[in-house]
């Protein structure tokens, strides 16, 4: 009898290991799932974060290319602005320098010096036959023009309205 009890005893007791082990297994199990399913929510969480910041990105980048492409548009119409103001002052140096570097061939040919350069314009300047001038300090002594005009601009030895070669007041006295 006794036997018997404790063999009941010993049976209840696996019985109860057994539900137990059983109970702790499911237990873990469920740990198990709660641990995974708030690992996915974190993950979830982290993905829609992680979108909303790179459509958040995107939108700025957006926004970005759209004040670039406004401060460029503005940038290529004040240029053009500039350039057509400029062309117009751009073409009429550009005759003008045309015209001057025609000008200092011509006068390069016939045997003519450079005198010195004035805002990017060459002045030329003849000694009497081409030859026997001197230089003194930049500026010819004896210096004509080719064509015999005063073009506006005094150098050292050119002639001056109203003034001989010598300097001297032509008045019509010998």
């Amino acid at each position: 009898m006794l036997s018997l009890l404790l063999q009941k005893i010993r049976s209840s007791k696996e019985k109860i290991k057994r539900k137990d082990t059983k109970g702790r297994k499911e237990m873990e199990k469920m740990k198990g799932r709660e641990k995974k399913d708030e690992e996915d929510r974190r993950r979830n969480m982290e993905r829609k974060k992680e979108e909303e910041r790179r459509r958040e990105r995107k939108k700025d980048e957006k926004e970005e290319g759209i004040r670039r492409e406004r401060r460029l548009e503005e940038e290529r119409e004040r240029r053009r602005q500039e350039e057509e103001s400029g062309k117009r002052k751009d073409e009429d140096m550009s005759i003008e320098e045309e015209e001057n570097e025609e000008e200092q061939e011509r006068i390069k040919k016939r045997g003519g010096r450079k005198l010195k350069e004035r805002n990017k314009k060459y002045i030329f300047v003849y000694a009497r036959g081409g030859r026997g001038a001197e230089e003194e300090d930049g500026e010819m002594e004896n210096g004509e023009e080719e064509d015999g005009e005063d073009d506006g601009e005094e150098t050292d030895g050119e002639e001056k309205d109203g003034e001989d070669e010598d300097g001297e007041e032509e008045d019509g006295e010998g």
